[in-house]
């Protein structure tokens, strides 16, 4: 276990970032989402009783449960869920075989409201799903849920998750013949048997009536400037024609079939399609259909379609000890070959005699068989046998799971069963069987994990998932003459995986501290318990305590949530950003969560930017437990800066406050205004003006010059203030500044300004280098840009001879890069990129 602490700038770029640990020679890499955020403070969960929803579920209504994290219902807030829908594949356990997906329909979806009501007096609302889709499916939906829940005060939480729909009430499935063994073409001038399978949404056999069937020939052409295989506009196409329909039904077990015929010399791509007009839905698939001639050619030059061999082993999942027993058909003669094999090595590989109709063979679960092993087996039949006429050499491959109960840790951790704001507290860890185990802790907000529904690490699914085979077979059976030629398959390799800026000196308001504690990793002994000490933060919610632990081979997690509580409560908001003059309610919510808090006192304090327009208290009264809203009206003064509100609840001892920063900005842009005046010689002059803006932003600075005004204060700020951040604009606006205190006399308040601007984008320009020490032209790209990467370094290496601190590291990745890009230089007409990097080379 390593711990790397990072911190990310306030003025970070939001979007995916690539996290990358090098351990020795291996690279990890971890996508980092970057985003402006601030927590939930209720608990949104929506329950529709079953792992999918549809059309056919009449009557059936979801439940919404609205909480407030420390557990409180959420009464009468007003709640809004959208939905968007999406297609996914349609699969039904039982009916892995069948196609019940339609290739011709295409669907895209807007987002619906489907819910836009207030929760009871327990938090609770009823959603039923009327769904309104203008457009026929192709098959399964997903429906992605979007969840807003209001508080009284303007703030909201959001719940987003995404469950299976079914459109339709039944659903058509078709499974086509498998073709000729060579390729699997249907052949012209034979009957082909369509097997067909009708089920409702929950995959039970239905019966149906009167299901349309039709197939279609598709040319080449129209194939060929097709896009992805779409076939949505198949029935408009050219090229398109129909060769046969027809009408049939399925019995009680929801089984049927139909069958078609292509005549010679009417060979092609052919797309057949099943259409249920009780329920809407339709089913399609393609397939190619060739002559017996070439396909029998085909079929000659390359036999050996049938040597796949399947067998099975008495168990789907084994633990280290357990014996292994796999059958496998057999004749009375041959030999079987059965390898034993994981994603890296052979573990065992032994001949076994075949018996008559089947033969079985055993193993023992060893440790290096987990998380899975494979069994291949090659069954081979004497030359000259003339028993069957099976091809000498089948062969199959099969995985098998392993479950290794050593590789499990199970850790446990306890917390108390509430937590107080601003109190100390204690997390136990321990390990269920007293193993020796070593591990970290994370104690985070429930509101800042519900936004993305976070699920605490599993490092054990991580490290024990499924691997591939990694063992390639071949044999030399090709080269044996006669029998059945010398086309067997060439090559045997199976195996596979189961597998989501800031001007210096200037203060931001830290509107959400999130409660986030990260400690480890920490060493447990064998039968110990460990317990840490945390402090609270002045916080309301509930947190989740998570352990992750590891020892050698062995992986384990845990959780545990607390709601973090006190029986006087309160909860203030405020929009995060004000401007100078506006006015604004602050919604206040006090909760009882005790019986004896019956009178409450309450009191808000403000600094000097916002103004409070009446009472500083205001007294509540309960006669229950519950919570209740109040508001104070304020306004913000002609200034700007942080904004700060502190609400004090008090009830007897109980006391609780709330304390709620913001910015208050001007969103107008700068100002200048310009007054030009000539003096003779011997004259004077004067003038009368006033500061345009806010009080404390605006400012008067007098340029005296024997030549026309240059006016450096006001292209200085103009300058400054550019708004772009690439690589090459944040260079250009700090160039200039390196050198614009040796051509005019600056203030000194402005050559500190200019200074500070230049230590800024250096520090920024850093962030843009990518491993190869290029630099990319936008942040989050992950391409360098060879002209920036040498305008930026070269503005570097003169802010280091005026004296700015440059990081030996980012000069030395830099210069190699230089340096192996300008040994790769081609030169091309009308690009000078390469004289400035060996320029640039010359200089560092």
């Amino acid at each position: 276990l390593f711990s790397f602490t990072t911190k990310t700038r306030d003025d970070a770029p939001t979007g995916n970032w690539n996290a990358r640990v090098k351990v020795g020679g291996a690279l990890f890499n971890k996508t980092v989402k970057v985003e402006t955020i601030k927590p939930n403070r209720l608990k949104i969960n929506i329950d529709f009783g079953k792992d999918h929803i549809g059309v056919d579920d009449k009557g059936l209504k979801g439940q919404m449960l609205v909480s407030w994290l420390h557990g409180a219902p959420a009464r009468k807030l007003r709640a809004k869920v959208g939905a968007t829908f999406s297609a996914i594949p349609t699969r039904f356990e039982r009916y892995q075989d069948y196609r019940f997906d339609d290739l011709v329909r295409r669907f895209e979806s807007s987002e619906q409201v489907i819910f836009d009501q207030r929760v009871d007096e327990d938090g609770l609302a009823d959603i039923a799903m009327a769904v309104d889709l203008q457009q026929r499916a192709p098959g399964m939906l997903k429906a992605h849920l979007n969840t807003k829940v209001f508080e009284e005060g303007g703030e909201f939480s959001v719940d987003r998750f995404s469950i299976p729909y079914s459109p339709y009430a039944s659903y058509v499935g078709m499974k086509l013949p498998k073709g000729d063994r060579s390729r699997g073409m249907l052949l012209t001038d034979k009957q082909h048997t369509v097997d067909v399978m009708t089920v409702d949404s929950d995959g039970k056999p239905v019966k149906h009536k009167n299901l349309e069937y039709s197939v279609y020939k598709v040319s080449w052409r129209w194939w060929w400037s097709s896009y992805n295989d779409d076939l949505s506009q198949f029935e408009s196409a050219d090229g398109v024609e129909t060769i046969d329909h027809g009408v049939f039904s399925t019995a009680t077990d929801g089984t049927g079939s139909f069958n078609f015929e292509v005549n010679y010399p009417e060979w092609g791509r052919y797309l057949v399609r099943i259409i249920d007009p009780s329920s809407g839905h339709a089913c399609s698939q393609t397939v190619y259909i060739d002559w017996p001639g070439w396909a029998g050619r085909a079929q000659r030059e390359n036999p050996g379609g049938e040597s796949m061999l399947v067998f099975s082993t008495d168990k789907d999942t084994y633990q280290v000890g357990d014996k292994c027993t796999i059958t496998f058909p057999s004749a009375a003669v041959g030999r079987a070959l059965v390898s034993i094999e994981t994603g890296s090595k052979v573990l065992h590989a032994s001949w076994v005699e075949a018996e008559k109709d089947q033969t079985s063979y055993s193993f023992t679960i060893t440790e290096d068989m987990a998380p899975n092993a494979y069994v291949n087996i090659t069954l081979v039949q004497p030359h000259a046998q003339t028993a069957n006429d099976l091809p000498i050499r089948l062969y199959g491959v099969m995985p098998v799971l392993v479950d290794d109960p050593s590789t499990h840790l199970t850790p446990i951790v306890k917390m108390p069963e509430s937590i107080r704001p601003e109190e100390k507290f204690t997390v136990q860890v321990s390990e269920k069987s007293g193993k020796l185990m070593h591990y970290t802790v994370a104690v985070v907000d429930e509101g800042l994990l519900d936004l993305t529904r976070f699920s605490t690490p599993d490092p054990w699914n991580y490290f024990y998932a499924r691997e591939a085979l990694g063992v390639t077979t071949w044999d030399l059976y090709d080269d044996v003459i006669g029998a059945y030629g010398s086309g067997i398959e060439h090559l045997l390799s199976l195996g596979g995986g189961d597998d989501g800026e800031a001007a210096p000196g200037k203060n931001k308001a830290n509107r959400f501290k999130p409660v986030v504690h990260f400690l480890g990793p920490f060493e447990l002994k064998p039968g110990q318990t460990a317990k840490h000490e945390l402090q609270m933060s002045n916080y309301v919610g509930s947190v989740r305590t998570m352990v992750v632990a590891r020892e050698n081979d062995a992986y384990g997690h845990a959780e545990t949530t607390t709601p973090v509580k006190k029986p006087l409560m309160v909860l203030a908001t405020l929009p995060r950003v004000l401007g100078p003059k506006e006015e604004v309610k602050l919604p206040v919510t006090i909760f009882a969560m005790d019986e004896s808090i019956k009178e409450v006192e309450v009191k808000l304090e403000v600094n000097s930017i916002l103004l409070n327009q009446g009472s500083s208290t205001q007294t509540v009264k309960f006669n229950k437990i519950g919570d209740k809203v109040i508001n104070f009206d304020l306004k913000v003064a002609e200034a700007l800066g942080i904004g700060t509100a502190k609400v004090t609840v008090k009830c007897g001892k109980e006391v609780s406050t709330h304390e709620i920063e913001l910015d208050v900005r001007n969103p107008n842009p700068e100002i200048t205004n310009v007054i030009e005046g000539y003096i003779a010689v011997g004259g004077s002059w004067e003038t009368t003006y006033a500061l345009p803006g806010v009080a404390g932003t605006n400012e008067a600075l007098l340029e005296v010059s024997s030549i026309p005004a240059i006016d450096f204060n006001r292209r200085l700020r103009y300058l400054i203030g550019y708004p772009h951040g690439c690589l090459e604009q944040t260079t250009s606006k700090a160039f200039p500044q390196l050198y614009i205190a040796d051509v005019v006399d600056l203030p000194l308040k402005m050559q500190q300004r200019a200074s500070d601007h230049v230590k800024v984008a250096v520090s920024k320009i850093q962030s843009f280098m990518l491993p190869s020490g290029g630099m990319s032209y936008w942040p989050g790209e992950w391409s360098a840009s060879d002209w920036g990467t040498s305008y930026a370094g070269h503005f570097v290496l003169e802010a280091e001879k005026k004296g700015y601190y440059v990081s030996p590291d980012f000069k030395t990745k830099w210069v190699n890069y230089q340096r192996q890009s300008s040994q790769n230089y081609v030169a091309v007409a009308e690009k000078n990129d390469g004289l400035y990097r060996l320029d640039d080379l010359v200089q560092a």
